[in-house]
């Protein structure tokens, strides 16, 4: 389908537009096709590093690839002229969704039912990239489409203070939240408070230098934006003053 609307669709796209979309299924596979979807079954280090694939690289590029300006094209002209895409703009309900998607997919209980359970896994990964396309999307196809490049850098900033403080909660805590690794833990040489703590580590600090990264580039998106409108304020109150004359 999106080969098909990028061969229909009029208006140019990007290389970097099909190349986002090609990464962004590669790392969806590797997260959920390679081995390491079975290791995160026993080791949770290894399950929170397939978790941050999802949310922080997949999700991203699979908005950059602009899904909803190519898969519609692949349609017939009638269903397309009836399709109305939707567009979610709340940027603070989808600042708070993903938030709660990610504390509460960590609650003991929850997330020992996504490793019981197919079902349950299912929906956790659904939850994790859906709930970060929608985010991710807000960002940069909403708020940068209006310039709000500050705003944009301050929910990326507050996405990785509530991570890190997640990850540092799972690293120093001396009380095991998930014994379910217990039994498959040590066949890897690690005890399961070790195993927790390393995957408190992964979101603590890897997985935040990402946000950190986006933040600043949306920052400097900011700066930039920032330098452009003073000459054009200039040049206003200078018109401005010059009709007054006038």
């Amino acid at each position: 389908m999106y080969y098909i609307g990028c061969r229909r669709r009029s208006a140019p796209i990007s290389g970097w537009t099909i190349v986002s979309f090609i990464l962004g299924w590669i790392t969806l596979a590797i997260a959920l096709l390679s081995p390491l979807h079975h290791l995160g079954e026993e080791l949770f280090f290894a399950h929170m590093a397939q978790h941050e694939v999802l949310m922080l690289v997949c999700a991203p590029l699979l908005v950059f690839a602009r899904l909803d300006l190519i898969l519609p094209w692949s349609l017939p002209i009638a269903a397309r002229r009836q399709l109305h895409v939707p567009t979610a703009h709340n940027a603070s309900l989808a600042l708070i969704v993903h938030a709660i998607a990610i504390w509460g997919w960590h609650i003991p209980v929850l997330y020992q039912a996504s490793i019981q359970s197919e079902a349950v896994h299912a929906l956790q990964h659904i939850s994790f990239i859906g709930t970060a396309f929608w985010f991710w999307w807000t960002l940069f196809h909403s708020m940068a489409a209006r310039r709000q490049y500050g705003l944009a850098a301050a929910y990326v900033f507050i996405t990785a203070l509530h991570t890190s403080i997640l990850g540092a909660i799972l690293t120093f805590s001396s009380r095991i939240w998930y014994p379910l690794y217990a039994e498959t833990a040590p066949h890897y040489g690690l005890s399961v408070l070790q195993d927790q703590q390393l995957g408190g580590l992964l979101m603590w600090i890897p997985a935040n230098l990402v946000y950190v990264a986006i933040g600043l580039w949306l920052l400097r998106s900011w700066i930039i934006e920032s330098e452009r409108r003073i000459p054009l304020t200039q040049l206003a109150s200078l018109m401005a003053q010059e009709s007054r004359h006038a």
